[in-house]
């Protein structure tokens, strides 16, 4: 079932202009979702009380490489999207191909063409939790996409499960 999920973003564009043709609002959650924790779960939970469809967007493992170290990602960028594509409150998967260190020009360019070419109704985000969210959030405002931050009361992250798992070993 996870795998249907998986669409390409030219299959999504369809999919999206049809949805939003429909009157259902899209929202957009892009990341590398590497170990899935409670505050992914709690993002999507979010999302889809604001939203109709949620589409999520895994970053490559070239990606994930460039941004969090040579020992990331822990999952495949095919794993990640499978694991998304099982969970029923994610609606679509989105395998992000083009591969940027996340603080750099390039990674922006690619961001805003997946947002420019998918027009989601909504981005969504953790500020707490995501240190491009001011980007997003700018990106959103740019191309008139409604922005909506999900505050976390409590931090938890991929790395900082990764980092205590070690101290474990």
């Amino acid at each position: 079932m996870g795998t249907t999920k998986i669409k390409t973003l030219s299959e999504l564009c369809v999919i999206v202009k049809r949805l939003k043709k429909d009157g259902k609002t899209v929202g957009l959650i892009t990341g590398g979702f590497d170990v899935l924790h409670i505050g992914h779960i709690q993002m999507f939970d979010f999302a889809k009380k604001h939203i109709d469809i949620l589409v999520v967007g895994t970053d490559s493992n070239k990606s994930l490489r460039l941004t969090k170290g040579k020992n990331r990602p822990i999952f495949t960028q095919s794993e990640r999207a499978r694991f998304l594509g099982e969970l029923s409150t994610i609606d679509f998967v989105l395998k992000i191909q083009p591969s940027a260190n996340f603080g750099t020009s390039k990674a922006d360019f690619i961001y805003k063409t997946i947002t420019e070419t998918l027009k989601p109704t909504v981005i969504i985000t953790t500020p707490l939790a995501d240190k491009y969210w001011r980007k997003k959030k700018k990106r959103a405002g740019d191309l008139g996409i409604k922005f909506l931050p999900y505050h976390l009361k409590k931090k938890s992250s991929t790395s900082g499960i990764i980092k205590a798992l070690q101290k474990g070993s």
